[in-house]
């Protein structure tokens, strides 16, 4: 299936659909719970990053194996949808989906407690996850099978200081701040170089900077 094809059937669906580097394919995974209550959009950066994992864009398809491309969580100026775009500030695989509408159409859910924090100092076993889907026989028109238990890639597989992006926040520093360790590796240099970000989506943090203490606050 082309690109552009993949990118509508996402766009329809009512379900959330991203790109499993893990299974080497597009997927259809489910929407997260935080004690038992589906978590709010705004809290999907910090569910993610408490858990040292981050969900990628199409552009994953053609990366190297140690180039990350998470998928920029950024907030609608006019709606206050929260929306998952390509990891780069110039679009360049269409991926485009409103996290806002996804968990009042889905049926998917689940609680993912394989998936540990990382203040545990425990690792989650990706490669178990990987076996089982491999293992599970879809039918060949499927385009995005359920990946059971899948809700994004693990920091562990990939450079120092990948993590979920929440949109083009390195863009902005200033040019004499002193950049920490994390933001002066390469990937964060990398990061810095790329277009500015469209002025209709502010980066999450600056709308929504505590939704970790909330993540099941319901959306207005």
């Amino acid at each position: 299936m082309d690109r552009n094809a993949i990118t509508q059937f996402q766009r329809t669906s009512t379900e959330l659909v991203v790109y499993s580097r893990l299974a080497e394919r597009v997927v259809t995974i489910s929407w997260p719970k935080h004690k038992g209550a589906l978590i709010s959009p705004k809290g999907v950066k910090a569910w993610l990053r408490n858990r040292g994992l981050f969900l990628e864009c199409f552009c994953a398809f053609t990366a190297q194996p140690n180039q990350p491309r998470s998928i920029q969580l950024v907030v609608g100026t006019i709606t206050g949808h929260v929306f998952g775009f390509c990891h780069f500030s110039e679009s360049r695989c269409g991926f485009r989906v409103d996290l806002t509408r996804i968990p009042k159409s889905a049926v998917l859910n689940e609680k993912f407690p394989h998936l540990p924090m990382l203040i545990t100092g425990n690792t989650p076993d990706m490669d178990s996850l990987r076996v089982s889907f491999m293992l599970q026989r879809f039918p060949s028109t499927e385009v995005a099978p359920h990946f059971v238990g899948y809700f994004g890639e693990h920091i562990s597989y990939y450079p120092t200081g990948t993590h979920q992006e929440s949109g083009a926040l390195l863009l902005r520093r200033r040019s004499t701040q002193v950049l920490t360790r994390r933001h002066s590796s390469p990937y964060a240099r990398q990061q810095r170089q790329a277009p500015a970000s469209n002025p209709r989506y502010l980066e999450i943090d600056e709308i929504y900077p505590t939704a970790g203490n909330r993540l099941v606050a319901k959306d207005p």
